[in-house]
């Protein structure tokens, strides 16, 4: 079951087809951050992946953050976090 069900599972399971409802307020404030969010950064077998489509600031390569503060953000494995910026520590 996704956010979207769980949010408004009650009101699905009343709804007829075709039938409209007006959401409240909150619940349309949910669908807005839920259509909002990016994908983020993550490490898959100590590998790094950065969606392009992720917040700009994560992408380094174009002027985001450094890449250790991404790692450390995802509590990367020291020996991760050396293996991608190791030339700043030789």
């Amino acid at each position: 079951m996704d956010l979207f069900e769980t949010i408004f599972n009650e009101v699905i399971e009343e709804l007829e087809k075709g039938k409209n409802i007006t959401l409240p307020v909150k619940a349309e404030d949910e669908i807005q951050t839920l259509q909002e969010e990016k994908p983020k950064p993550y490490l898959i077998n100590n590998e790094l992946r950065i969606p392009m489509n992720s917040d700009p600031k994560y992408h380094w390569w174009n002027g985001g953050q450094d890449l250790e503060v991404t790692l450390r953000e995802l509590n990367a494995p020291e020996e991760v976090i050396w293996k991608y910026c190791k030339r700043r520590f030789e």
